[in-house]
């Protein structure tokens, strides 16, 4: 893979690749941590004294924070560089787990889950700040497709073992353990990351914080930008509103299985999507093309979660392969990543991707899941219909996605810089 000569010299003796790939340990952590409640739902709404909705909303106090802070994590990291943010980030976020192991009431957890997601937010801007900046152009849409499959990976793995670990130990225990993990993700960022030299300095040379303001304005108000993070948001809304809280509670529901394997169908999702990511970015460059591919996706998509939704009683070895190939599709969204940097120049890249990511994020979490919540608890029974009613709305958001890609222009995997 070629490197650019900036990124050589810049690498103090550590090679790029092994540099990307510790920054991407943070991508699989802020995974897991996002959906940590997906798996815990009974056990917390028994010690938390807490209903269902609460649940939703628990769980997207995690996106709210993790949503508002992208553009300033993407500053930041536009200023400093990853090693000091990243890091510093990832010790926070040990902090924050450490909180919400030891919360006994609403509050704590509630408190503990914005702060987590204000301190991860940092994760996926830098990881695509490295394959921008380090790495190039035409490679940067299967690094990122690569650094979202190992934030994928982890979530499906993670939601496997978490199953096993929150029924073994419990889910107190299971915190503690992600703020072990945390703590030695921050310090093997500390000891391998290694920042352009701009940044690494980090004093008075390199764009200031006035001049990446002011070309961040410039991407706002591009009104292609809008439409792409758009679509970004409503074709990844499936995976935070199903695989982030509700797909192991339904499945429970309406199949009657246990803990354990309905977290299989959360990990389906994630493998899906994981596998995806880097077949629909390797795919693209081979065409030299990004709405055709992004089009072909989401029409599947809409076709298999509506299948998976609105045909009850499936065998379950079906559902899972449904729910794998639901998220297969969904991964399309990675190529928003590659129109936005297509879009933008070098200067505010980190905060461009903290925007895409941000806008991707914002349908799903803070958006779908609490209103499934809402939806669910106003029929006590999960009868059928209710999951039909509630899961209504990520169909109404992939048919929504279709229509905004009119209103994208193709780049030919073209870079504007």
């Amino acid at each position: 893979m070629k490197v650019d000569g900036k990124a050589k010299e810049a690498g103090w003796r550590i090679p790029v690749l092994l540099i990307w790939m510790i920054a991407a340990l943070g991508v699989p952590y802020q995974f897991v941590l996002q959906s940590t409640p997906n798996v815990m739902i009974p056990m917390l709404m028994q010690d938390l004294h807490i209903s269902e909705a609460s649940i939703g909303f628990l769980t997207s106090d995690f996106f709210y924070t993790y949503l508002l802070f992208q553009i300033p994590a993407g500053l930041l990291i536009d200023r400093f560089g990853v090693r000091v943010v990243l890091s510093g980030s990832l010790l926070l976020a040990a902090m924050a787990c450490f909180l919400f192991a030891s919360a006994h009431h609403f509050a704590l957890a509630s408190l503990s889950r914005l702060l987590m997601g204000l301190v991860t937010a940092p994760c996926v801007p830098a990881i695509m700040y490295v394959a921008c900046n380090r790495f190039s152009p035409r490679h940067f849409v299967i690094l990122a497709g690569l650094a979202e499959s190992i934030g994928m990976l982890g979530g499906a793995v993670g939601e496997a073992l978490l199953g096993e670990v929150v029924t073994g130990l419990g889910w107190r225990e299971t915190m503690l353990t992600c703020t072990i993990v945390g703590v030695v993700v921050a310090f093997l960022m500390v000891f391998f990351i290694r920042d352009t030299e701009s940044n690494s300095r980090g004093s008075t040379e390199g764009p200031s914080f006035k001049d990446i303001l002011r070309g961040f304005l410039e991407v706002m108000q591009n009104p292609q930008i809008w439409f792409i993070v758009l679509f970004a948001g409503l074709i990844f809304a499936l995976l935070p509103a199903l695989a982030g809280l509700w797909i192991v509670q339904a499945l429970q529901d309406l199949y009657h299985v246990n803990i354990k394997i309905a977290a299989l169908g959360s990990s389906m999702l994630f493998l899906g999507t994981a596998l995806g990511l880097p077949v629909w970015g390797f795919f693209s460059e081979k065409i030299q093309r990004r709405k055709p591919v992004m089009f072909f996706a989401t029409m599947l998509s809409l076709l298999f979660t509506s299948g998976f939704i609105y045909w009850p009683h499936l065998p379950l070895v079906f559902v899972f392969l449904v729910l794998f190939l639901m998220g297969f599709m969904s991964a399309v969204y990675v190529l928003a990543f590659a129109l936005v940097r297509e879009h933008t120049s070098i200067q505010v890249r980190a905060s461009a991707m903290g925007l895409t990511n941000m806008m991707s994020m914002i349908i799903g979490a803070p958006l779908l899941q609490p209103l499934i919540g809402v939806i669910l608890d106003h029929h006590a029974d999960h009868a059928s219909f209710a999951y039909h009613r509630a899961f209504s709305s990520i169909v109404l958001c992939l048919i929504l996605a279709i229509l905004s890609l009119f209103f994208i222009r193709e780049t030919y995997c073209g870079v504007k810089i």
